[in-house]
């Protein structure tokens, strides 16, 4: 007899959650040693392991959620997908770069009849993530609560990771993906800034338009001398573009600039009383 259920761990990589919660007919939530030693006993180093347990996605998969194949059981695309979608909220509540979840490990492990039943799918970074000292995104119970809101709203008005509303959000993910300098990740941002806002020859100064379409998520009062200082954003931008030295990037304007590229995904997407106060 076969394996009548599967469960499936999606790691969320450079997470830290404060508490656990339900979220996507799954948990989000820390695994213990024991249970991450059942699912990777060769890399389970428990010094380490214990001093920040790593959080996952944990799903018990339906009949339908998997596809059957010579090696047995694997998620299918719309488990990914949800794992990609509780990352980019994890994007928009932490306003910090966290890896996407494919580049890091999922585990399907059987339950009930079979439980020795295990099958590890290696994204491209393997186990960087699970076995290293990364820095951590700290979500706390409220943040992680906001999550679970945000999550709730975009299923239910029918958003998912590849709609054209989160591309913000995606933009960041790419960004947080690990072998960028700064620099480059702040071209990155900036050019995906430049296309949700929107510029056009026909319609005046690029960097005008730039500015102008910014004004609605950016809070300009929290930035002295506004338009100057998007200029230099827009600057660094046009030598990324153009092939010429890029700028230094200081931190604080990556920040702002992954900021604002959630604040837009969230007016896109979410009703008023799920926006960060300020988001058009």
């Amino acid at each position: 007899m076969g394996v009548e259920r599967y469960r499936c761990y999606v790691h969320m990589p450079c997470v830290s959650l404060m508490e656990p919660a339900e979220i996507a007919s799954g948990t989000i939530r820390h695994v213990e040693f024991a249970e991450f030693a059942r699912l990777d006993e060769d890399w389970a180093q428990k010094r380490d392991y214990e001093l920040s347990p790593r959080t996952f996605w944990v799903k018990d998969l339906l009949p339908e959620e998997t596809e059957p194949g010579r090696w047995g059981p694997s998620p299918t695309e719309p488990v990914s997908s949800t794992a990609r979608l509780i990352h980019y909220a994890l994007l928009s509540v932490s306003r910090v770069l966290l890896p996407v979840p494919d580049l890091s490990m999922t585990y399907v492990a059987g339950v009930d009849d079979k439980p020795e039943y295990l099958r590890r799918a290696v994204g491209p970074y393997g186990r960087t993530w699970l076995t290293s000292r990364a820095d951590w995104a700290h979500i706390s119970g409220p943040d992680i609560a906001r999550t679970v809101q945000i999550i709730d709203a975009w299923q239910k008005s029918g958003v998912n990771a590849a709609s054209p509303e989160l591309a913000t959000l995606r933009a960041v993910s790419a960004a947080s993906a690990g072998g960028m300098g700064e620099d480059a990740m702040m071209g990155l941002l900036l050019i995906a800034l430049e296309g949700a806002v929107g510029t056009s020859p026909a319609n005046g100064g690029s960097v005008e338009q730039f500015t102008r379409g910014l004004r609605p998520y950016a809070q300009p009062e929290e930035v002295p001398d506004f338009e100057s200082y998007v200029a230099s954003l827009y600057a660094h931008r046009s030598d990324l573009v153009h092939g010429r030295a890029l700028a230094e990037v200081h931190s604080p304007d990556l920040r702002w600039t992954v900021d604002v590229l959630a604040r837009i995904a969230e007016a896109k997407t979410l009703p008023p009383e799920l926006r960060i106060e300020g988001t058009a």
